[in-house]
This record gives structure tokens, sequence and C-alpha cells, in this order.
């Protein structure tokens, strides 16, 4: 690992991993001379962070034949203690069923015994003879003391009994919460504490030996010195998430083809990346939100440097935070897919067919994939020049060929094209690149290959882009407005083909209103029915003619009245001053033709029913909020139009050239070539 990750100062990694072999050693040195005495009078505790290893490192200080290991995991009363110790210490069966077959009606449970019946004497009995029966010829350990369900006190009182009454040697693990804990009969059972940290390189020997399969333990072997170097720049003190890395390093490599694993450089960034984001994850500096984000979250602290006021350093957001921890590696690398990756690390689906496909994409892997011609091309520095150049032809090709169609993507393009004339490399300046950006718009809308906005059209709308397929943009400072400007050029087009299917989609309402009592409702304002498309936030019912709808509403059957009434009141009680404003004509001449069909009722029942339309009385206040709201918009803008303007920078504006700009893998690209 480079030189920035192992830097010497207070806390950093390496002076960490040098007092956790001091401490390891510590360890070992203490229970080598504990070992030897006969009747030391006191247990030792060892402590340290959950997860940091303890019960190995006790473990591996001492021969298996020097101790005796009871977990205190679950354990009850006192008497369940004894009866561990007790198996533990007279592991054979014969001997406890013989003390059993002298009872009678109680029940013992002895881990790895299985709950022994007893005939005849009751438990105190029991107890005092399993608790009597001792070895002391080894170091007795109890672990997961925190996790033992009798109060701290009794436990204690238990273990210090093996100590002073039975002069036993006594080791007790618990991490360091729980010695926070302890109270004052720590004194009386402990003569010395000894604290451990993780021993990441013992532990992952440890930890690929467990695996069986000879290809696992040889990859993880391969990218050892990486893997403990990027786990220990975590900060990390639990072993748990290393073995957890460990095993999703192996499930990945298991979905990889040989065309994969045999590039060396891909693979090593494939493990750093990995075992960093695993890492960060599960100790929760970062989140599903910004794991399914990377090139955003980057982006964010880009333009939070760039905005910053004076001298003030702006708040670092936490995946600044875990890329300082982590120098060497790209964490926004796309090398495997925000999805991808929100799937790994947080719902445990590894889908091989996914991974695949993910590295297939990564210029490392041209040759495998069909990669896009603006992918191939935005890694120019990572590739030979003949590369390089054979990726500006064929996205040159495929811009003249109208070849990518979908909106975010065909961003990527267009934001290479200026780039490519600002620096040179093709004979055009800004605004003819725009005009031929337009002109490519164009000939897909002609064509009916641009797709239109969806059901959230004017978020869709005024939405910035800043990347696509986990990649930000390539755009600088010198065309960023052209950039937005074809961009609302885009959106333009899109809207006016939603648009455009509106009165075919009107048609499709205006039946509904005889069909199922509920169906017009459900698909004229919001529902939380996930993933079901209906009409609430278009303007489509502006496409119908009014006195149809009425006419339609009428004939209606009875039931449906109620339905369609508080479907339009739904409809526009949140979003008639914003989505739905062009509708406030249509929905004022409705209102209109239902007070003349009340006046020319054929019966007083049908004109009650009429008058009685609860929509007729919900919906005027919100027109008169609306007309409120358009005044108001109106003498603001009149007050602005009046006032003397007095222009002053929001921000400082950096150059051409000083600016950052998202690079293909989400991190940042110096302008100059």
């Amino acid at each position: 690992m480079r030189s920035s990750i192992f830097s010497w100062g207070r806390g950093s990694p390496a002076i960490k991993a040098v007092e956790a072999v001091r401490e390891a050693t510590r360890l070992t040195t203490y229970l080598d001379y504990y070992k030897t005495l006969d009747e030391p009078g006191y247990a030792v505790l060892v402590t340290g962070p959950w997860g940091c290893g303890k019960t190995h490192q006790v473990k591996h200080a001492l021969d298996e034949a020097e101790y005796f290991y009871v977990s205190l995991f679950g354990l009850q009363n006192s008497e369940e203690i004894k009866a561990a110790v007790y198996a533990e210490m007279f592991p054979g069966k014969s001997r406890m069923k013989k003390i059993a077959g002298a009872a009678d009606g109680i029940s013992v449970p002895v881990p790895s015994v299985a709950t022994v019946s007893t005939k005849g004497l009751p438990s105190a009995i029991v107890g005092a003879i399993l608790g009597n029966q001792v070895n002391t010829s080894r170091i007795l350990i109890f672990d997961d003391l925190e996790r033992c369900r009798m109060p701290l006190n009794d436990v204690l009182g238990v273990i210090n009994r093996y100590v002073e009454h039975h002069k036993c040697r006594v080791v007790v693990i618990a991490h360091d919460d729980m010695v926070e804990g302890l109270t004052p009969i720590k004194e009386k059972v402990f003569g010395q504490t000894i604290r451990v940290s993780s021993q990441i390189d013992g532990a992952f020997e440890s930890f690929v030996q467990r695996f069986t399969d000879a290809e696992d333990r040889a990859f993880l072997q391969l990218h050892r010195a990486a893997i403990i170097d990027v786990f220990k720049a975590s900060g990390s003190l639990s072993l748990r998430n290393l073995k957890h890395s460990l095993e999703d390093l192996s499930r990945i490599r298991r979905a990889l083809r040989s065309g994969h694993l045999e590039n060396e450089a891909a693979m090593r960034e494939l493990v750093g990346l990995f075992v960093a984001l695993s890492s960060e994850v599960r100790q929760g500096n970062l989140t599903q939100k910004e794991i399914g984000n990377r090139a955003g979250a980057r982006i964010g602290d880009a333009v939070a440097e760039v905005n910053r006021r004076g001298g003030a350093e702006p708040e670092k957001s936490a995946f600044k935070k875990a890329q300082e921890r982590h120098p060497s590696i790209d964490l926004s690398d796309s090398l495997l897919k925000d999805p991808l990756l929100v799937e790994m690390l947080f719902n445990g689906g590894f889908d091989s067919e996914a991974i695949r496909a993910s590295l297939d994409q990564d210029s490392h892997f041209l040759k495998l994939g069909a990669v896009p011609a603006w992918r191939a091309f935005i890694d120019f520095e990572s590739v030979g020049e003949g590369e390089a150049e054979a990726a500006q032809q064929r996205l040159l090709k495929e811009f003249d060929g109208r070849q990518e169609g979908e909106h975010a993507l065909m961003l990527h393009a267009f934001a290479l094209r200026f780039m490519m004339a600002e620096h040179g490399l093709i004979n055009a300046d800004r605004r003819s690149v725009l005009d031929q950006c337009k002109a490519y718009v164009d000939d897909l809308e002609k064509g009916g290959r641009l797709a239109p906005l969806g059901q959230n059209w004017t978020q869709q709308r005024d939405a910035r882009r800043e990347a696509a397929d986990g990649i930000g943009y390539w755009v600088e400072d010198a065309y960023r407005a052209e950039f937005e400007e074809i961009g609302v050029y885009i959106n333009a087009a899109r809207q006016r083909i939603l648009f455009n299917t509106l009165p075919a989609e009107g048609e499709k309402l205006l039946a509904l209103l005889g069909g199922p009592n509920t169906a017009f409702f459900e698909q004229v304002c919001v529902q939380n029915r996930a993933g079901e498309y209906n009409f609430s936030v278009l303007p489509v019912l502006a496409t119908i003619d009014p006195a149809v709808f009425v006419d339609a509403w009428m004939k209606a059957p009875a039931e449906n009245w109620y339905w369609i009434s508080g479907g339009l009141f739904n409809r526009y009680k949140n979003t008639l001053h914003a989505m739905l404003s062009d509708e406030t004509e249509w929905i004022r001449r409705v209102l209109e033709l239902l007070a003349a069909r009340e006046e020319e009722a054929s019966s007083p029942i049908l004109k009650l029913r009429i008058a009685r339309i609860k929509a007729r009385s919900e919906i005027p206040p919100l027109l008169d909020d609306k007309d409120a709201m358009d005044r108001e918009h109106e003498e603001a803008e009149m007050a602005a139009r009046r006032k003397p303007s007095r222009s002053r920078p929001l921000a400082p504006v950096l150059g051409e050239h000083e600016k950052p700009v998202p690079s293909a893998r989400g991190g940042v690209h110096k302008p100059a070539l």
C-alpha cells in the first residue's frame, strides 16, 4: 500500500498496527507466566473492541491442551455455568450419566452433552456435585461475559468461586463496553487486565484457511497485502467485518470469467474498491443512499468546495471522509456499478450475470462486451493512443448515425462532443456543436425514437442531470451553459411527445366514467400503489371537451358519481397551482356546466343529486387560492422589474482551468489535456 496510507502520524494505521503487535506479545507473555502459577488467587480479564478477535488471540497464546473453554452465552443461572464447566472438564458422557442416575426429577442442561435428566436429588445437591468436580490442571477460560443472562455480580461471584475455592487459573474475555460497566467486585476477582486489538494479519490467515475451495484461497492470498492494507486504512476494529469481506470476495470471484481474473490490474482495482466500501458500509460510515449515487456524492463535494464562502472550510460529507481514509482508491470507481453494490452490500445479493456485465462495461474489458462509444472514449487517459483514437472515431460515427437515443446516455455523447471541440479534437466551436446536438434531437423526435417524459414529467423536466450509468458527465466551465441548454432542449422535445399522446389518453379516461365505479378516481389522482401508472400530474383532462365530460358524467351509473367527484377534488387539492394549472379553465367550465345542468334538471331527484356533488363546493376554494397566488406572483414580478438591479456574484467563480470536473470514474479531471 502506498505511503500515503502508512503515514506515521499519531493514530495512523501503521502506528495502530505496531501497537496491536505489542499487545499480542504482551498477552502471550503474560499468559505464559500465568499458566505456571499453581494457585494465583486472581483471574485475568482480557478486553478489547467488539469483534477484534479476543477469543482467537487468547486461544492462540495457549496450546489446546492448556485450557478448558466455556462460553457463557445464554446461560441463566449458576447451575448452568457449573454444568458447562463440568462438561468441558469431564467430557465423557458415561460419568455424567452415572451422576444423573443417582438423582430423581431434575434436568441439568449441559452444553455438548444435552439436557441430562436426574432422579432422586434436589437441584442444589446436583449443582453441588457438578460444582465440586473440578480439574485444575488447565486454565479455565470464560468467554462471552456480556452475553450471559445472569446479573453481572452473580456471574462474577460464580467465577470467583473457581478462583478462590477451587484455586483455578481463570481467564475471562469481555468487550470494552462490558468492562466499563463492571462493579467494584471486579477488583476482587481480577488481578490483571490486558487489552488487545485486532490482529488483522493473523486473522486473515485463519479466515482464509477455512475456505474449502482451493481457488478461493489462492485468490485471497494473491491479494492478501491489498486486502489487509485497505482494511487497516478503514479503521475497522472488528475482524468480523474482515471475515465478511473475504466471504463476499470469494462470491465475486466465482462469478467472474477467466478473462476477468487474468486481468491483474482490474482485479487489484476490484479488490481494493470492494473491501474499502464493504468496510465503510459495515461500520455505518456510508449509507445505501451514498452507495447508490457515488458519482453524485463526489460531485456534491466538488460543488461545495467551489461554492465555499471566503476561507471557511465546507463541511465534509460522509463520502469525502471515507475517500480521505482511502486516498489510493477511487471510491466512485464504476468498475462495480452503484445498483450492483447496493444489492451486494445491503441485500446480500450477488448476481453473477450482473457482476460480469458490470466488469464488461469497464475500460479494462472493452473487448469482452459491447461498450457504448462514449464509454470507450471517456477513458481515453487510461488506454493506449491507438485505442483512444479508435474510440473517438467510433463516437463521431455513432453521432452522425444517431445511434444513441436514450436521454441520459445521449448527454454523455453530447458532453464529449463539446469537450472535443473545446480542445481541438474536432473542427467546431461551441455554438456549432450545440446546433449539431439540437439537430440530433430533432431527428430522433421526427423518427419516433425519442421517449416521452414519464408520469413525473415536471420533475424530469426540471431535474439537473449530473451523471448517467454511474459516471459523471464531462462538463467544463467553458461549455457548461451550452450543455445545460441542450438538456433543456431534450426535455422540451420529450414533453411535446408526451403532450401529443394526451388526447388519446383523454378518450380512455372519458370511457372510465361509465366503467367500474373507482376506475376514473384511480387514474386521475395520486395513489399509493407503487409502480402503478396514472395521470395524476398530467394535464390530460384539458384535452376533453368540458361539455362532453359533463354529459358522460350525467350518464354514468349513480354509484360512480361519488368517485368522479372525489377524483376531481383529490386531483386538484395540491396541484392546481402547479403541475395542473393548464386545467384551471377546464375545471371552471365543468363547474359552470354542472350548475346549468342543475337548473335544467328534469326531476327534483336529479336536481338534488347534481346540487349535492361535493366537488362543486370543494373545488372553488382551490380556484380562489390559485387566483390569489397568481396575483401575488404577478405583483412580485412587477416589483422586481421596478427595482434597480444590483448584480453581484453569489459565489466565487473559478476559471475554466480551475474548477474540478467529474471524471469517467466520478473523480475529478483537470480540463487541460
